[in-house]
């Protein structure tokens, strides 16, 4: 399994890195498509869903993709895919303010048919909506949206940390006891 920083430098020491994808080509005509075998560990590997990824790849191509065959309909190459993974790191999962790949999305609805999705950093703690008014980054936001209503984000096991307590305010710091 190779990895690639999701900055894509050079530097061997940096922390953040997503796994190389795989790409097979297969069928003639009317048949053709990639399988992506491993695109479950690259979108884990980032802390995203597969389908979100998956769709986001197949919507920029300009193709239609199956979810249970983690397919894209045509032949591409795994070069031109990871561009499009990283395309979707650089939106998705970085944060605009820090550069690191450790944002995750909250919904606010606004009413029924309006909602606002704002990432919020594990890094730095800044806050920030992404533009929704190209076509294939609202379509993301909408499969976002769809993805929260029914499971929490996931998360990179490194990120995972226990919540921090909350001190009782009834207990005073004297330093002269």
């Amino acid at each position: 399994m190779e990895l690639i920083n999701t900055n894509r430098s050079d530097d061997k020491d940096y922390r953040y890195k997503v796994v190389k994808i795989k790409s097979e080509n297969i069928g003639n005509g009317n048949g053709k498509k990639t399988i992506l075998s491993n695109i479950d560990a690259v979108a884990e590997s980032i802390g995203h869903p597969c389908n979100i990824m998956l769709k986001y790849v197949s919507s920029k191509i300009g193709s239609s993709c199956n979810e249970k065959d983690k397919s894209i309909n045509g032949h591409y190459t795994s070069e031109k895919i990871m561009d499009y993974i990283f395309d979707y790191i650089g939106t998705f999962a970085n944060c605009k303010t820090c550069g690191k790949p450790e944002i995750y999305p909250k919904i606010d609805n606004i009413s029924k048919k309006k909602f606002k999705i704002t990432f919020n950093c594990r890094a730095c703690g800044s806050n920030y909506e992404i533009d929704s008014t190209k076509d294939c980054d609202s379509k993301t936001l909408n499969n976002i949206k769809n993805y929260l209503s029914n499971k929490d984000w996931p998360m990179v096991e490194s990120m995972k940390s226990e919540p921090v307590k909350k001190e009782d305010s009834s207990i005073k710091f004297n330093p002269f006891i």
